[in-house]
């Protein structure tokens, strides 16, 4: 996993929206990242640090990486288990390269980043999107998620979506799919929408139904 300059474009876009001094900051991180050097340039803030961790303990925030392999100053959690803890506290949230990989957990994973934000904090998230075949991530590791799904997750849970953008990736079959990237602010100190509702979004593929490399799959992936 890990971190791009795009991404961290789109993390200061949240900040900014916060109106909030860095310091001042609780942040999230969902999997503990590496920042990817070949996206860095000598300019950017971030340059000459290897962890996203290390780079936002340096600017004095208050940062959690939570994350199965305890890996990098993370704490072990298993997201696909709805957590008690750290209800509202953080004032943003990061989900890059994830979610994606709870695949039993989908709906528990999004309801941990919601309720583990405060009313009017960010969430940032960026995942694969249907037609995308991941170079780094086999089929049957991950989930993948519809261009539409966090229109439809944001009205479900009246978040307001601040940013979003498909990076489109030439390595996707017919230059179709790639990353998603959206930040949502969420508006109210709402429940979580119910499972039922979350799943009739239809909004998510699971490329493990079938892992053959036959027609047919390429098929359920394009659908």
């Amino acid at each position: 996993m890990g971190i791009n300059s795009k991404h961290m474009q789109k993390i200061s876009l949240g900040v900014e929206s916060l109106n909030k001094p860095w310091e001042n900051l609780k942040m999230c991180e969902l999997g503990a990242q590496r920042i990817v050097k070949k996206t860095v340039s000598k300019v950017d803030e971030w340059y000459g640090f290897t962890y996203s961790k290390e780079f936002f303990e340096s600017k004095e925030v208050e940062h959690i990486s939570l994350d199965i392999n305890n890996k990098w100053g993370s704490l072990y959690i298993d997201l696909s288990v709805i957590q008690d803890k750290w209800h509202g506290y953080f004032d943003i949230l990061t989900d890059y390269g994830t979610s994606e990989h709870v695949k039993n957990g989908q709906y528990e994973v999004f309801a941990n980043a919601h309720n583990f934000i405060r009313e009017g904090g960010v969430m940032c998230h960026c995942t694969p999107v249907v037609g995308r075949i991941q170079m780094g991530h086999p089929v049957r590791e991950s989930v993948y998620y519809h261009e539409d799904f966090y229109e439809k997750l944001a009205k479900l849970n009246s978040y307001e979506i601040i940013d979003m953008e498909i990076m489109r990736d030439d390595r996707a079959r017919k230059k179709q799919g790639g990353d998603l990237t959206c930040v949502l602010r969420k508006t109210q100190d709402n429940v979580f929408c119910t499972k039922k509702d979350f799943w009739e979004l239809n909004a998510i593929d699971d490329y493990s139904k079938n892992m053959s490399l036959t027609k047919e799959r390429f098929n359920f992936i394009e659908k």
